[in-house]
């Protein structure tokens, strides 16, 4: 949520209750009051510290390195030099001062209650908030709107799959709060925006929407885009696939070539500097990501005895999700390009997959 600073977690905001207007005012005078003062990080990283109020949970080895990679490729997404010195800073409380559990405030602070909650990808949640700090650093503050899209459209590639002809009209939810936004929609919508008219004039959008108000901001996209609205969102009606993209997966400048058999096998501990997430007293999320090129196209066999996902990487055109339990033995055809595994564990384990050319 971007109203004065906060910005609100994504999964959580389906399921949460809706909350007043009046008590989103206290939450965000309690920031500002918070935001003066900055303790010094209990663990650092080359972008990112972490405060610990709370300490629930403890970080797996690989967490800040992996959420640094990512911040230097959001940076790099929006065209922005990572300023000498920056830092973002989360604080991991008991009890969050936002409404949803987890939000941003305005002055590169990001507050959560709970770094891995069960039945979401490990650091998911801080990926959509660290969008918020880079992005506003970079570009500054906007609307609910394209503040959460832009959020949605880099940090959830890796959960959401393609949409065919699925997408809704945005008209009605341009002026939203972020507690009543269609968070899928805002982020589909976004990279839409990217794709189809580049990423400079959505940056025009961006900065230059700064009233929440329908009229305000139809006017924006009409002097940016030389377009109506109407026109702009039929095209985006139009029945095309639509997608988000991928910055939380498919690192190809990391991609490993893989020939006609490619395997995998590790211990997967959070103690491992390869690994990410978190560790509880009654849980443990983590996760670990190969990306291979794949350089002939064919049926390959993948076998795995572990908890995977696999993503193809590029445009809406060609990406696809893929998830598989334990046990897995299953014929794939797999066109060349590029790939995500995404492992993800519970408990420690050895953990073995393989991708072979049938």
């Amino acid at each position: 949520m971007s109203i004065a600073g906060p910005s609100g977690r994504p999964l959580s905001l389906w399921l949460m209750p809706r909350v007043g207007e009046a008590t989103l005012a206290l939450f965000v005078a309690l920031l500002a009051c918070d935001a003066d003062h900055k303790p010094q990080p209990d663990a650092e990283g080359e972008f990112i510290d972490f405060i610990f109020d709370s300490t629930a949970r403890s970080l797996c080895a690989g967490t800040i390195t992996e959420l640094d990679r990512f911040t230097e490729r959001v940076f790099d997404f929006l065209g922005t030099p990572i300023p000498p010195g920056y830092h973002a800073l989360i604080e991991v409380v008991e009890d969050a001062p936002c409404p949803f559990g987890a939000c941003y405030y305005q002055d590169d602070r990001i507050y959560i209650d709970d770094l891995d909650a069960v039945g979401i990808r490990p650091t998911e949640s801080l990926r959509h908030e660290l969008v918020h700090a880079v992005a506003g650093q970079a570009w500054g503050p906007t609307v609910p709107f394209f503040a959460e899209g832009l959020a949605v459209a880099l940090s959830q590639g890796g959960t959401m799959v393609p949409k065919i002809g699925m997408p809704v009209a945005v008209r009605d939810m341009l002026d939203d709060k972020a507690t009543d936004l269609d968070y899928p929609a805002a982020g589909l919508f976004t990279r839409f925006l990217i794709d189809s008219r580049g990423l400079e004039r959505f940056k025009q959008v961006y900065v230059g929407s700064q009233t929440r108000s329908l009229t305000a901001i139809e006017s924006v996209l009409e002097d940016v885009y030389g377009e109506s609205l109407s026109q702009i969102e039929a095209d985006f009606l139009s029945g095309a696939q639509r997608c988000l993209f991928q910055l939380d997966v498919c690192d190809l400048e990391r991609a490993e070539e893989i020939g006609s058999n490619w395997e995998s096998r590790f211990a997967a501990s959070c103690d491992d500097p390869d690994l990410y997430g978190s560790k509880g007293p009654e849980d443990t999320q983590m996760a670990r990501q190969q990306t291979v090129a794949v350089a002939v196209a064919g049926t390959y066999r993948l076998t795995t005895d572990t908890h995977l996902y696999l993503s193809r990487c590029g445009g809406c055109d060609v990406q696809f999700r893929r998830e598989f339990l334990t046990a897995t033995d299953v014929e794939l055809m797999l066109e060349p390009g590029f790939y995500t595994f995404e492992f993800v564990a519970d408990q420690e384990s050895v953990v073995h997959a393989e991708l072979a050319l049938d």
